[in-house]
């Protein structure tokens, strides 16, 4: 019993660990994408995959401690866990809501980075798109006075 309270315990502690890493490379990929340093984006993405496939692995070790221990393998299980099987059920407790404030902060990172990517794809695709003469977006009058859209295929600009 005393050996899965300690390991649920360190697993708890290694997710913060973790959380830190993830938070950290967020802050790094933030100033690659302020630098547009695109290029980068690929290593750093490979980086947070790592960091996250840890972040699954500790997870799924807590949920087996939990259910060795009959509880639900979910918040409802570690938070009993903490009430009822903790050494230092205060100490869990700190740490426990550490790992949720850290979480809840990469989350945010995430989506931020994440949206900075989304609307730099876009707007490389929207250059492509009028290098290659297919700007999707303008409208034009034909010969008759109607609306068309410019979408159809003018000549390709040549660099």
């Amino acid at each position: 019993m005393q050996d899965i309270q300690s390991a649920l315990e360190t697993t708890l502690s290694q997710t913060g660990d973790l959380l830190d890493q993830l938070d950290h490379l967020l802050d790094e990929e933030q100033i690659l994408l302020r630098k547009r340093q695109y290029n980068d984006l690929v290593q750093m993405a490979e980086r947070k995959q790592g960091v996250i496939q840890l972040l699954n692995n500790t997870h799924q070790e807590r949920e087996k401690l939990l259910k060795q221990l009959k509880l639900k393998h979910n918040q409802d299980g570690l938070r009993e866990f903490i009430e009822n099987y903790a050494r230092h059920p205060e100490s869990v407790r700190d740490l426990w809501a550490a790992t949720q404030d850290k979480l809840q902060s990469c989350r945010h990172k995430n989506t931020v980075n994440g949206t900075v990517i989304s609307i730099n794809l876009q707007n490389n695709q929207h250059l492509l798109q009028l290098l290659q003469g297919k700007d999707s977006n303008q409208e034009l009058y034909n010969s008759q006075g109607h609306m068309k859209s410019a979408n159809a295929q003018k000549g390709h600009v040549k660099a």
